[in-house]
């Protein structure tokens, strides 16, 4: 799966994911394409700024199971 945050304006969420997987498609290895996207509206960090990847994953438990 993939997070990420939207950029200003006004865009089609349908086609900036398809986008997305496409251009993960066409760059990396099969297994590292993403299943689904999620939009957010911030990434959770700690004291030190960094990214807390626990909480990315607890925010993907909320969503539907990807196949």
């Amino acid at each position: 799966m993939a997070f990420v945050i939207p950029a200003a304006g006004d865009h089609d969420r349908d086609v900036v994911v398809g986008e997305i997987i496409q251009t993960c498609t066409d760059n990396l290895a099969s297994f590292k394409v993403p299943r689904a996207v999620y939009f957010v509206e911030e990434f959770p960090t700690g004291t030190l700024d960094k990214i807390l990847k626990n909480k990315l994953r607890e925010m993907a438990d909320e969503h539907p199971a990807v196949d």
